[in-house]
């Protein structure tokens, strides 16, 4: 069960205030995470754990997208990923998975509830592993593409962790698509 509750259009920019953390604790406006690129791919994460091997989940799509990180570098696009986790345990999966993708994390689920939604997991975790975890929101697996100055310039929402039919080249058929239009919000 989903809980849109995004505040942010396409064609619109992101207001202040929209921070995430990094591995390192570090506090940063999401705005700000270009760093010289042209857009900003975002990946937003239900959960940092979990088999990447398995076909058309999210985290075959990190994994397929990490293990291509530097097409995205070479068309100016900076690939990141946004979670509820914790900065210990986003660092801690970064490590163990020997991710390229930074791991950002929303722990207030500000972010993820502004661009993309949340889900509770705990109705997912009841179906795949018949395990009660009480409610626990966290963000809507999805990809959303940030041009200059925070313009949310395209997003992609899917309704499963386990349901995502997309690939790596359709994701950077997104972002770039969407990378050379973005003019026409302007």
């Amino acid at each position: 069960i989903n809980s849109f509750t995004m505040v942010v259009a396409i064609g619109e920019y992101m207001a202040p205030g929209m921070d995430v953390c990094s591995a390192e604790n570090e506090v940063i406006p999401l705005r700000l995470m270009k760093r010289g690129m042209d857009s900003l791919l975002v990946l937003f994460i239900p959960h940092c754990f979990g088999d990447n091997s398995t076909k058309h989940t999210i985290l075959s799509l990190i994994k397929e997208i990490n293990d291509s990180i530097d097409m995205f570098r070479q068309r100016s696009i900076r690939v990141v990923g946004i979670s509820r986790e914790l900065p210990s345990t986003t660092r801690h999966w970064m490590d163990e998975s020997n991710l390229n993708i930074e791991i950002l994390s929303d722990p207030t689920l500000k972010v993820s509830n502004a661009l993309v939604g949340t889900m509770d997991l705990s109705q997912y975790i009841w179906e795949k592993k018949n395990v009660n975890i009480g409610s626990y929101s966290v963000p809507v697996p999805a990809i959303v593409v940030i041009g200059d100055d925070g313009l949310l310039i395209s997003r992609k929402i899917f309704s499963s962790p386990d349901n995502v039919q997309f690939g790596c080249q359709d994701v950077m058929a997104l972002a770039v698509s969407h990378h050379l239009d973005q003019r026409k919000f302007l």
